[in-house]
């Protein structure tokens, strides 16, 4: 069977004409409630459950992550056996999820966000009775501006509908991808949901559920590097600020490498993108099993006086990758032989919903088997795995859903509909994952050469269809988001 934040909460400091979210030196700039129990669930359809006097007391007690199917099991007898045929939900369909909680006043004043780091396949949010939005994709990260709705120091209640229905003409699924594939797609709020707190100066939490700044090496010259940072930053409040950007590399030992200052000046409502270059002399690289060395890549938004407005924190590998035809990849000038396995995010009685913990034991497992790489197929895997991947130096083929079809059954050509979401799921792949040194490919489909064979019927494909149009579409946007890596897919 294949397997698969800060939480401290801060006072703000109040001082007449700074920018909201100026904070006392020292202190953490946000503040992140982690929404893990308490949760209460409802299998199939329930008519206004997004209501705040909805009666939902008969619905079953859950924590996330959590998914109502159990799919699979171990046909010998086995320790890990969980699941038998009689315990076996396949259920595609609807599936809610209401939390009554509280979240402390120091929310107040703030500008708050829901994150989901994944719902399948689509998700619709209500925070209080208010409509939030809605996400189409059931592997990716997104967040939510749940400023106006959040009552700090007073119970919320957050509704969340969940649908993992197969895609069919005119379904509510119609348009997400995977439409097929041979692996079974869970339903549910399958990884972690956070309330995160910033000011109204922050690093954009609104870029397809990334962290808003993002790393780049762009050179390796013996000792030396050259690492350019992007960086948008964003002003949600109501008055212009003048804002000073400070972005760090510090080493393990905690010592600043490289450092860049510059400042902006951002109108209400507005983003702006910049660029920080760094130099990094005697550079410490990432080189896969052999050193995984990492660094902490610091972007701190200052106020005119030096406090702090936001700060982001992401793990950053200084390392050049290249690919070449006859000695195949190229890992800081040395040719690395890969030797790896497919890795899909399930586990026998858990499904998706899968622990931190589980996802280091399979790690755990593949590093014993002596394996450098890991194919994480056929869709976006979670934080967890890419974390573990930067730590170990293990190399990794990040990929998309589109799997198998690329057009509703009968079509020739895929709808405007799959396109946009094939784009939408590539562009969340790659914000989320770009700063983790691990990732060196992006796969952009997985055998999606059926049209022309006798196989097309059997998964839906009209005989004849071309992905060629699709493919090349997603090929430049992935050269467009980020030119650093290139582009792969399986057949």
């Amino acid at each position: 069977m294949k397997r698969h934040l800060l939480a401290t909460a801060v006072a703000m400091s109040l001082v007449l004409g700074a920018p909201a979210g100026a904070f006392a030196q020292g202190a953490e700039p946000r503040i992140t409630m982690d929404l893990k129990d308490g949760w209460r669930f409802h299998l199939g359809d329930a008519a206004s459950a997004e209501r705040v006097d909805f009666p939902d007391g008969e619905w079953a007690p859950v924590a996330v992550p959590h998914t109502w199917n159990r799919v699979g099991y171990y046909t010998t007898p086995s320790p890990d056996r969980v699941n038998t045929p009689d315990t076996i939900n396949k259920t595609q369909g609807t599936g809610w999820y209401r939390l009554s909680f509280t979240p402390s006043g120091d929310f107040k004043g703030r500008r708050a966000w829901l994150q989901f780091d994944a719902v399948s396949r689509r998700a619709e949010i209500w925070l209080n009775g208010q409509y939030l939005g809605r996400h189409e994709g059931g592997f990716s990260r997104f967040r939510l501006d749940a400023t106006a709705a959040l009552r700090p120091g007073a119970t919320n209640l957050l509704v969340v509908k969940a649908d993992n229905s197969k895609p069919a003409p005119g379904s509510s699924t119609a348009d997400i991808l995977p439409l097929a594939g041979d692996f079974f797609v869970h339903g549910g709020i399958y990884r972690k949901v956070a309330l995160i707190a910033t000011g109204d100066i922050h690093a954009e939490m609104l870029d397809h559920g990334g962290p808003g700044i993002y790393a780049t090496t762009k050179a390796v010259d013996g000792t030396s590097a050259q690492v350019q940072v992007a960086i948008h930053a964003r002003n949600s409040g109501t008055r212009k600020a003048k804002v000073k950007i400070v972005t760090r590399l510090v080493d393990a030992d905690g010592r600043t490498v490289a450092e860049g200052t510059q400042s902006v000046n951002l109108a209400p409502g507005s983003t702006a993108k910049l660029d920080q270059p760094l130099s990094v002399t005697n550079a410490r690289l990432w080189q896969g099993t052999a050193d995984p060395y990492l660094h902490d890549l610091v972007v701190e938004f200052q106020d005119a006086r030096g406090r702090v407005l936001d700060r982001v924190t992401q793990k950053f590998g200084i390392r050049e990758v290249r690919v070449d035809a006859a000695q195949g990849l190229i890992l800081n000038g040395k040719p690395v032989r890969l030797h790896g396995v497919g890795l899909h995010q399930d586990l026998e009685g858990k499904g998706w919903a899968m622990e931190e913990a589980d996802i280091a034991k399979d790690v755990e497992i593949i590093r014993e088997m002596g394996a450098n790489t890991i194919r994480l197929t056929h869709y976006q895997h979670g934080p967890t795995i890419h974390e573990l991947a930067d730590r170990y130096g293990l190399i990794l083929w990040d990929e998309i859903p589109l799997v198998s079809a690329w057009t509703p059954p009968g079509k020739m050509v895929a709808t405007e509909g799959l396109i946009a979401n094939a784009r939408q799921q590539l562009q969340e792949l790659i914000k989320q994952n770009q700063n983790h040194a691990a990732v060196v490919t992006w796969g952009i489909a997985n055998e999606v050469d059926f049209g022309s064979t006798p196989v097309a019927p059997f998964i839906g494909i009209t005989s004849g269809s071309d992905p060629a149009p699709l493919l090349r579409e997603l090929r430049a946007l992935s050269a467009a988001t980020d030119p650093s890596r290139p582009t792969v897919l399986a057949t």
